[in-house]
């Protein structure tokens, strides 16, 4: 056998090693070719059965990776529902909050004009209670005929506290 047959040969057999999956790479599917060409290869010959088994083995376990993933796609569209739900809900709950506020903002501004009106209420009663109380207690005295002749009280003993800058400037606790 020539080296051209013999490297194909080699490659074939590799090949059918990889896809039965008895190997887990191409180096060690080359080697194993390799002792199988040399003839010494008889202790990694695989059996029919063994070959269907580790093919069944393969096809249940990829089976399994489907189905988790069957599992997961479907659980991620439940919660992608969910996560849809919970969001038109937060909307709504939204809106009426909106609408909440709009509320209490205009109660609040009516008792603000409410409080304002009656604040001016009582204060324009209160300015015609002390109008009434000053024209009533304004007592009526008579004008002297002569200002010049009226002299003011003066106090003859005077004392430095009685003209104190304090006293004169100054208003409250000092």
């Amino acid at each position: 056998m020539d080296s051209y047959e013999k490297i194909r040969k080699m490659g074939e057999i590799s090949e059918q090693l990889k896809r039965h999956g008895l190997v887990a790479d191409s180096e060690e599917a080359l080697k194993q070719a390799e002792e199988v060409m040399k003839g010494q290869g008889n202790e990694f010959y695989v059996s029919k059965d063994e070959a269907n088994q580790a093919q069944k083995d393969r096809y249940a376990k990829l089976e399994k990776e489907k189905e988790s993933s069957y599992d997961d796609n479907r659980i991620i569209s439940i919660l992608n529902d969910k996560l849809a739900s919970f969001d038109s809900q937060l909307g709504l709950m939204r809106d009426k909050m909106n609408e909440i506020i709009a509320k209490i903002n205009e109660l609040e501004s009516k008792f603000n004009n409410q409080a304002k009106q009656e604040i001016q209420a009582t204060l324009v009663q209160k300015n015609e209670k002390v109008q009434e109380k000053v024209v009533s207690s304004a007592p009526q005295q008579p004008e002297p005929e002569n200002t010049s002749q009226v002299v003011p009280e003066v106090k003859k003993n005077y004392s430095p506290e009685d003209v104190s800058v304090d006293k004169m400037f100054y208003v409250g606790k000092k």
